[in-house]
């Protein structure tokens, strides 16, 4: 259920969002626009734009030769146990040539 705060203009989402990828490509961004120093607009738009495509090309997850998704299993102190997470590509930095 969503609401809007009307004296404050904030939105309130009362079921629990999981927010660690887009934590994951924030960080990606401050390694192309360090917050500590000042861009023009336009290196600033460079700059995020350049974040954007190694975001883009190192999103995919590993896979067999036969094309078959890989997992792998972690264990996590909250759930008490294994869980399966996805297993992701080494990253690759091809996209800059």
């Amino acid at each position: 259920m969503l609401t809007f705060m009307t004296h404050s203009v904030q939105l309130q989402v009362t079921e629990w969002i999981h927010t660690g990828e887009l934590e994951s490509i924030h960080s990606l961004y401050t390694k192309y626009v360090p917050k500590r120093k000042k861009f023009t607009e336009e290196s600033f738009q460079a700059r995020l734009r350049l974040g954007a495509l190694d975001s883009n090309h190192n999103i995919e997850q590993a896979q067999t030769k036969k094309g078959a998704l890989q997992f792998k299993l972690q264990y996590s102190k909250p759930a008490g146990g294994y869980v399966v997470k996805e297993m992701k590509t080494p990253k690759s930095y091809n996209f800059r040539r």
